[in-house]
């Protein structure tokens, strides 16, 4: 989150109305398809074979898990919010996340997300420096939740450890940019800067900056104030979260492999293994990481079970954890849009 987007008051669909990024966007889905493809195609497996290879009550399952992975985090904030008193249902919340999904995935390092939730945050009728500092929240919970999640790692998974540096990576990462934006904020009554008045900004945005940013600094100091019981109930919803990712490859690997009983030995791998693919790769710059996220993923699960089925996983993996909420939001974002331009 940057001064800019303190600035003025962000809208859900402004991303996807600047043309330039679509094509950007779109030959970076093509080119996860096409990496997809090719490790599908070098597994010997045909289109046919992937999608037969989950049986329809692995879909509903997985669906399940879906579900309780964006409403857990829709909790996490909603319970924030409920502890500063903003107007943030969970409701609200989850749509929030869907919207961060959606414009996440069509922008680079997922830059999208953010000025998305921020939208939906200031339609429900939170200011904007308050909206920022849930953000703040957000990212805390989840570095925190990363960061107790990578202690466990290292204490009893014996082989695995390494995981733990992509969680405590990406924890580090979101960290800092947490600091960056309470440290870049303008003070209280600062004079606008030169640069500002030669790009003919206006006294008007200014002063609503320095408002927002008034708020962004007290509610983010309130966070940190909260009730322990509150902090730890968002701190269960991360851990809720993560749990329900973790849990997707298991249930598609028990669908698509040929023993299901093997799934059993490998569970630590097919939890953690996928966990710390989705979380080393998130802030890749390309858009959905332009077939990056679908590599890391067949190199880092292959040898631990067959080609064949590391090719369906990966197809349905990818489904369920980027496609189906990316999907989700655009019609989340879509129905806002109409909603508005109708009389």
């Amino acid at each position: 989150m940057t001064t800019s987007q303190l600035a003025s008051p962000p809208t859900a669909d402004r991303p996807l109305r600047r043309r330039g990024r679509a094509p950007i966007a779109a030959l970076s889905f093509l080119a996860c398809i096409a990496v997809s493809a090719w490790i599908v195609r070098r597994a010997g497996v045909d289109l046919e074979g992937v999608l037969g290879a989950v049986p329809p009550g692995a879909h509903l399952l997985c669906c399940v898990l879906a579900i309780l992975q964006v409403t857990a985090r829709g909790a996490r904030v909603s319970t924030v919010a409920r502890g500063l008193d903003l107007p943030v249902s969970l409701r609200t919340s989850i749509v929030a996340q869907l919207a961060g999904d959606a414009l996440g995935a069509i922008t680079p390092s997922r830059a999208g997300s953010d000025p998305a939730k921020l939208a939906v945050f200031s339609r429900a009728g939170v200011p904007l420096g308050s909206g920022g500092a849930l953000l703040i929240g957000e990212m805390g919970l989840e570095a925190t939740a990363l960061v107790l999640l990578s202690a466990l790692v290292l204490m009893f998974a014996d082989g695995l450890r390494w995981v733990s540096s992509g969680l405590l990576l990406y924890a580090g990462i979101v960290s800092a940019l947490g600091l960056v934006a309470l440290a870049v904020v303008p003070k209280e009554h600062r004079t606008a800067p030169r640069w500002w008045n030669r790009v003919h900004l206006g006294e008007d945005r200014w002063t609503h900056l320095l408002e927002g940013a008034k708020g962004f600094r007290e509610r983010s100091v309130d966070i940190l104030a909260l009730p322990r019981a509150t902090l730890a109930l968002a701190t269960v919803w991360s851990f809720a979260h993560i749990t329900a990712r973790m849990l997707l490859l298991p249930v598609l690997a028990w669908a698509a492999l040929p023993d299901p009983a093997s799934v059993q030995p490998l569970l630590a791998d097919l939890t953690l293994r996928p966990l710390f693919v989705h979380y080393a790769t998130a802030l890749l710059p390309p858009p959905g990481g332009a077939g990056g996220v679908e590599a890391a993923f067949a190199a880092v699960l292959g040898g631990t079970i067959a080609p064949a089925s590391v090719a369906a996983t990966l197809v349905w993996w990818r489904v369920y954890t980027f496609y189906l909420p990316t999907l989700a939001g655009m019609a989340v974002i879509g129905r806002a849009t109409l909603s508005e331009e109708q009389p």
